[in-house]
C-alpha cells in the first residue's frame, strides 16, 4: 500500500468513527415526546351528562397541572367504555367514533362523537325447554325486570349463571341460547337443553410422584356414583391446593358417556418440593430480660428446615432454630430458640 491509499485510508477510518460518535451523542441528547391529555370533548350525547360518560373513562381532563399520558390504547379503551354505557341502558345501535389534536407543546385533545340510535326495552322473556328448573328460578337468575331498557350484557351473564346452576345439579350438558324479535321493543326467547343427568363414574389422579393419592382424596368432595357438581368441583379443587402440597390443581372431565349417562373426572396436580432448607442472618437492636436494660447490638440467625410431606400422607413436620448474639459482649453467652412442630392434617 502506497502513502496515497494509506492516507486516504486513514480518512475514511476517521471519518466513520466522527460519524458513528455524531451519531451516539444525537442519540444521548435525543428524548422523546411525551403526549399528555389536554381537553375531553363529548359530543352528541342527549341522555346522559358528559359529566356521568367522563367518571366512566380512564382518561380525565387535565387538572391542577396534572395530566395522564396519551396513549392510542387507552383511547380505544374509553371508546369502548362509552360504548358500553349506552348498550348497558338499552341503545343497541349505538355507535362511537374518536380523533385527537395534537398541539406543539405535548398536550392532547381528545373528541369523542357519540350517534346515540334507539333505546329498547325489553317487553317479554319467553322461557322453553327447562324441566328442571323453574321458569321463577331462571327469572331470578337472569335478573332483568320487565319494561326495563334491554341490557344485552346482564342477560349474557345471566344465561352463563343458568348453565352453572344446570351443572351444580349434575347437568353440565345443558345447553342455553337466547334469541330476539327486535320491533318496537325487545322480545327475548330462552331455548333450553337439559340434556342427560350425568354421574361420576371413575375419579383418576395424576402426576402426584411423591404425595399418595389418600391425602388427595380425602380432599375431594365428589366420589365414584355422585351426581356431577361444578360447585363441588371447584370446592375440591381450592382444598386440594390449600393442603399446601401443590403448585398448581385441575379437574377435568373426560369419557362422557351420554348413553350411559356417566363420565370420569381426572384431577391433574404439581407438586411442590416437598423439602425446604432457610437460613436468614441480620443485625439489630435487642434488650436483656431484666427491667431497665439497655438496648444493644445483636447478630441473629435463623435456620428452618421443613419437610411438607412425611412418608408421602401429606404429614408437615418442621424446625427451627434461633440464635442471638451480643455483638457488645460476645462473652456473653447467645440467646436461642428452638421449635419442632408436627402437623397432621387428618387423624
Amino acid at each position: 500500500m502506497n502513502f496515497t491509499n494509506s492516507f486516504k485510508y486513514w480518512i475514511v477510518v476517521f471519518l466513520i468513527f466522527t460519524g458513528l460518535s455524531y451519531i451516539a451523542d444525537a442519540q444521548s441528547h435525543f428524548r422523546p415526546t411525551e403526549y399528555t391529555v389536554g381537553k375531553i370533548y363529548i359530543s352528541g350525547n342527549h341522555s346522559f351528562k358528559t359529566r356521568r360518560l367522563k367518571k366512566q373513562m380512564n382518561l380525565k381532563d387535565k387538572r391542577f397541572n396534572r395530566s395522564r399520558t396519551f396513549t392510542r390504547r387507552l383511547i380505544d379503551l374509553d371508546r369502548m367504555l362509552l360504548q358500553t354505557v349506552y348498550i348497558k341502558n338499552g341503545y343497541l345501535n349505538c355507535t362511537v367514533k374518536d380523533s385527537f389534536d395534537v398541539h406543539d407543546d405535548g398536550k392532547v385533545d381528545l373528541f369523542y362523537f357519540i350517534n346515540e340510535g334507539r333505546q329498547y326495552f325489553l317487553k317479554e322473556i319467553n322461557i322453553e325447554g327447562n324441566s328442571s328448573l323453574s321458569k321463577r328460578k331462571i327469572l331470578n337468575i337472569l335478573n332483568h325486570q320487565l319494561h326495563e331498557p334491554y341490557n344485552p350484557i346482564r342477560i349474557r351473564e345471566g344465561i352463563k349463571e343458568i348453565k352453572t346452576e344446570y351443572a351444580n345439579i349434575g347437568k353440565p350438558l345443558a345447553s342455553v341460547t337466547d334469541s330476539l324479535d327486535v320491533n318496537d321493543d325487545i322480545h327475548l326467547f330462552i331455548c333450553i337443553s337439559e340434556n342427560s343427568t350425568m354421574s361420576i363414574k371413575d375419579i383418576r389422579i395424576t402426576n402426584n410422584n411423591l404425595v399418595k393419592e389418600k391425602p388427595i382424596r380425602r380432599e375431594l368432595l365428589l366420589e365414584s356414583g355422585d351426581l356431577y357438581s361444578q360447585e363441588k368441583i371447584l370446592l375440591s379443587k381450592k382444598h386440594i391446593f390449600e393442603t399446601g402440597l401443590f403448585s398448581s390443581v385441575n379437574i377435568r372431565t373426560t369419557n362422557i358417556d351420554t348413553s350411559g349417562k356417566t363420565l370420569d373426572l381426572v384431577v391433574d396436580i404439581r407438586e411442590l418440593d416437598m423439602r425446604y432448607l432457610g437460613l436468614k442472618f441480620g443485625f439489630g437492636q435487642d434488650r436483656g430480660i431484666s427491667s431497665g436494660s439497655e438496648p444493644y447490638t445483636s447478630l441473629s440467625m435463623n435456620g428452618e428446615w421443613l419437610h411438607r410431606n412425611v412418608a408421602g400422607r401429606g404429614s408437615r413436620l418442621s424446625t427451627k432454630l434461633g440464635l442471638s448474639l451480643n455483638m457488645e459482649n460476645i462473652l456473653q453467652r447467645p440467646k436461642t430458640e428452638a421449635e419442632i412442630l408436627y402437623i397432621e392434617p387428618w387423624l
